[in-house]
């Protein structure tokens, strides 16, 4: 998904008209084609502003490669572990190749940064997961800790590293595998304190989450350094 869009001047409205009296496949994808070179990434004052050096800076794929689409999950829950992997991995992929200094700054409007954002998926794997579904307890972490609110967790100083939060966020995740191994899909989760939902609605809200954060990450990174890509 793009952050925002501007082509030709026109807006989403117009252009879901446009792509609506395309009535062949064919006209469609010859318009997803032409939008996508005068799609936009940044929008300020309503205007969108093209990227210095390039057109158009896109982040997604508009048809599947030749490779995904050989890659058709066999089943529900192995779609799910597929989807969530490809983000999780994206997350830690953009803060590779960074020292630590340059990994806590936060180089654009928001407070984001990047060491932040793993430190953050991190965490919330860990709760998610272990705490939510599994009903595990953790003396001093959260939900029983002296927890003042999520903005805490994006919060990163000197004594945070990348290899810190990158091996705690990888450590998290082997734990969810093993959580998610042990449970169906239908099954309610341990902690109804919490929320009443079931192991399929954790999977799928960490997909959103971790997608979520994979686009700040997108923009933070390529404001850090001009890099790229998925």
């Amino acid at each position: 998904m793009l952050v925002s869009a501007v082509a030709d001047g026109a807006t989403f409205s117009s252009l879901a008209a446009r792509a609506a009296a395309s009535r062949s496949a064919g006209g469609i994808r010859n318009w997803l084609r032409k939008s996508a070179k005068d799609c936009v990434i940044a929008e300020r004052g309503g205007r969108g502003v093209k990227h210095p050096d390039r057109t158009a800076a896109v982040y997604h794929r508009l048809v599947p490669s030749e490779q995904n689409r050989s890659r058709t999950p066999g089943s529900e829950r192995e779609a799910l572990e597929e989807f969530l992997d490809s983000q999780r991995e994206a997350i830690i992929r953009k803060i590779e190749g960074l020292d630590d200094a340059t990994a806590r700054r936060a180089p654009t409007a928001s407070a984001l940064s990047l060491l932040g954002i793993v430190k953050h998926c991190g965490l919330w794997e860990r709760r998610w997961f272990q705490v939510v579904a599994a009903g595990r307890k953790f003396p001093g972490e959260w939900p029983e800790g002296d927890y003042t609110g999520m903005a805490e967790d994006f919060v990163v100083d000197e004594n945070d590293t990348v290899e810190h939060w990158v091996g705690y966020y990888r450590e998290q995740i082997e734990q969810s595998r093993a959580v998610v191994a042990s449970m169906h899909l239908d099954t309610r989760c341990a902690r109804p304190d919490l929320i009443e939902c079931n192991l399929r609605y954790v999977w799928f809200h960490m997909i959103e989450e971790t997608a979520r954060h994979a686009g700040h990450a997108d923009i933070i990174r390529e404001t850090l350094d001009g890099s790229t890509g998925v």
